[in-house]
C-alpha cells in the first residue's frame, strides 16, 4: 500500500522577489563586466553553457528562457567588449535550436525551412565574385539573422504552451536589457556635461551604437508593457513592470535614436487591437496606462527636454528617414539590375557606398532576386498565421506586438540582433490568457509516496456444526450438555 508522506518543505520564492533580485544582480553585474571585459567573456559563455545543456537534456522551456537571456544580452556583450566575434549571440542561439531539435525529433516546419532555402542559390554570386574565405565571411554575416529566424520559427512553432511561461520569458530577457539600461545611466552621470546635437548620440549609449541600444531598451519596455497590460499579474508585479518600462523608454529616448521609440510605439498600438477585446485588459487600460501617460507627457518628458536644452524635441519633430532613403533606392536600383538572383549576399554594400544595410526587406531584393521577394512572403504568412492560430486575444495581442516589432525593427535595423528573430519565434506559440499569470509564492511541500507493508486481518474462526459422534464424545468426557456452539448457519445449537 502506497502512503502518500509530508517530508518537509521548500521556501518558492515569489515572482516580485525574484525579479527585484534578477535586476538589481544584473544592474551590478553590467558594471562589472563594463569595468572587466573578462568578466563579460566569461558571462557570454556560461549563457551559452546553459542553453547547451537545457538543450541536451530537451527541456524546452528552459531552452527558450536561455535563448531569451542571450536576446537581451547580445547588446550588452558588445558594450562590454566580451571577446567573443559579432555574431555569437545568433550563432549561440541557432547552436542551442539545433541540438533541442535533435534532441526532441520534432518534424519539419515547411515555411521556416522554405524562407531559409529560398535565400541559399544567391550565395553563388558572392562566391564567384569574391574569395572563398571571404566569401564565406560574408555570406555567413548576412546570412546569420535569416538561419536564426528559420530556427527560432521551426522550434516554436512545435512547441507545447503549457511548458513556456511568458512570464519567465520576460523576466530572462529583461534582466540583461535592465543591466544595458544602468551602463547608459552610469556613462550619462559620468560623462558630466553633455552637448545634445540633432543626431544620434553616442554618450548617453555608453559609447555603444545608439541604434542597437535603443532597440534593446523597446524590446525590454515591450515586454513590461504586454505583461502589465495582460492583467493577469498581482499590484505589486505591475507597478515594478511599469517602472522598469519607464526607465527603458526613458535611456532608449536619450539615445536620440528614433527607431526604439518607433518599434515599441508601432508594437503597442498593434496590441491594443486585441487587448481592448479582453475585459481584465480594458481595466488595466482605464486604471494603469492613462496615468503612465499622463506621467510621461506631462512631467517626464519635460524635465528630459530641459535637460538636453531643447534638442529632443527638436529632434522627435524631425520625420527623415537620414540616409535609409538613400539606401533603399539604390538597392531597388540592385534589384532591378539583377532582378532573378540578385547580387549576392553582401554585395549589395558596393551600391550603398560600403554602408551597412538598414532595411532588411530591400536588402533581400537586392541580394537575392525573387527568390529574396517569395522568401519574404513565406515569412510574412507564417507571421501571419502565427497569429490568427492563437486562440485568447491576450495571445493574439502579445503575438502581434512580435511580430510589429520584429518586423518594425527589420526596417528600421536590418537584422543587426538576435531579437527579432526570438520575437518571430515566440509569436508562433498560441499563447491563452492565463499563461500570463505569475505563480505565487509560499511553501513548496515536498511529498513522496512510500511503500508501506500491509498487516492482514486474521478471518474470526466459525465453528462446524456438532454431529451425533462429536456429542457422544462430548458427554462421555463430561462436558456440559447445554454449551452453545456457533454453526455454520449462523444458529446456536444445544447439545
Amino acid at each position: 500500500m502506497k502512503v502518500l508522506l509530508k517530508l518537509g518543505y521548500l521556501r518558492k520564492p515569489s515572482p516580485l522577489r525574484t525579479l527585484l533580485l534578477l535586476l538589481a544582480a544584473h544592474c551590478g553585474l553590467a558594471l562589472l563586466m563594463y569595468r572587466m571585459p573578462r568578466v563579460a567573456t566569461l558571462h557570454a559563455l556560461l549563457a551559452l553553457a546553459f542553453g547547451l545543456w537545457a538543450a541536451f537534456h530537451d527541456r524546452p522551456g528552459t531552452i527558450l528562457y536561455a535563448c531569451a537571456y542571450i536576446a537581451g544580452s547580445e547588446v550588452l556583450w558588445r558594450m562590454t567588449h566580451a571577446a567573443v566575434f559579432w555574431e555569437y549571440g545568433k550563432y549561440a542561439v541557432v547552436l542551442i535550436l539545433v541540438i533541442g531539435l535533435y534532441r526532441s525529433g520534432r518534424a519539419l516546419a515547411a515555411r521556416p525551412l522554405l524562407y531559409l532555402a529560398l535565400l541559399l542559390p544567391s550565395a553563388i554570386q558572392t562566391f564567384a565574385a569574391l574569395s572563398f574565405d571571404t566569401a564565406r565571411q560574408t555570406t555567413s554575416f548576412n546570412l546569420s539573422g535569416p538561419l536564426a529566424i528559420a530556427l527560432c520559427a521551426w522550434y516554436c512553432s512545435g512547441i507545447s504552451r503549457r511548458k513556456v511561461l511568458p512570464f519567465r520569458v520576460l523576466s530572462a530577457a529583461l534582466g540583461p536589457i535592465f543591466g544595458i539600461a544602468a551602463l547608459t545611466v552610469y556613462a550619462t552621470w559620468k560623462a558630466g556635461p553633455i552637448r545634445f546635437g540633432g543626431d544620434s548620440n553616442f554618450v548617453t549609449s555608453a559609447g555603444f551604437g545608439p541604434n542597437q541600444v535603443a532597440s534593446a531598451l523597446s524590446f525590454g519596455a515591450l515586454l513590461c508593457f504586454m505583461v502589465l497590460a495582460a492583467g493577469r499579474t498581482r499590484a505589486p508585479v505591475r507597478i515594478l513592470l511599469a517602472i522598469v518600462g519607464l526607465v527603458c523608454v526613458i535611456q532608449s529616448t536619450m539615445t536620440f535614436s528614433r527607431g526604439g521609440l518607433y518599434m515599441l510605439g508601432g508594437s503597442a498600438l498593434c496590441a491594443c487591437f486585441y487587448l481592448l477585446r479582453d475585459f481584465r485588459a480594458r481595466q488595466v487600460f482605464t486604471t494603469t496606462i492613462p496615468p503612465l501617460a499622463i506621467l510621461t507627457c506631462a512631467l517626464l518628458f519635460p524635465r528630459l527636454n530641459e535637460y538636453t536644452g531643447g534638442a529632443l524635441s527638436h529632434r522627435l519633430s524631425d520625420t527623415a528617414l537620414t540616409h535609409r532613403g538613400s539606401f533603399i533606392r539604390q538597392e531597388l536600383a540592385a534589384f532591378e539590375e539583377h532582378p532573378l538572383f540578385g547580387v549576392g549576399p553582401g554585395m549589395s554594400r558596393f551600391y550603398r557606398e560600403n554602408a551597412a544595410a538598414h532595411t532588411e526587406f530591400t536588402r533581400v531584393l537586392a541580394e537575392h532576386g525573387l527568390f529574396g521577394l517569395f522568401s519574404t512572403v513565406q515569412l510574412l504568412s507564417f507571421c501571419v498565421s502565427g497569429v490568427t492560430r492563437t486562440p485568447s486575444a491576450v495571445g493574439r495581442a502579445f503575438s502581434l506586438a512580435l511580430v510589429a516589432w520584429a518586423l518594425l525593427f527589420m526596417f528600421t535595423a536590418g537584422l543587426r540582433l538576435v531579437a527579432p528573430a526570438l520575437a518571430i519565434g515566440l509569436s508562433a506559440i498560441p499563447f491563452r490568457s492565463s499563461d500570463f499569470r505569475t505563480r505565487p509564492g509560499g511553501r513548496l511541500y515536498r511529498m513522496r509516496y512510500v511503500e508501506l507493508p500491509v498487516r492482514r486481518r486474521k478471518s474470526p474462526r466459525i465453528a462446524a456444526a456438532p454431529t451425533e459422534s462429536s456429542r457422544i464424545s462430548s458427554f462421555l468426557r463430561g462436558k456440559p450438555k447445554r454449551s452453545p456452539l456457533i454453526c455454520a448457519a449462523g444458529q446456536t445449537n444445544h447439545a
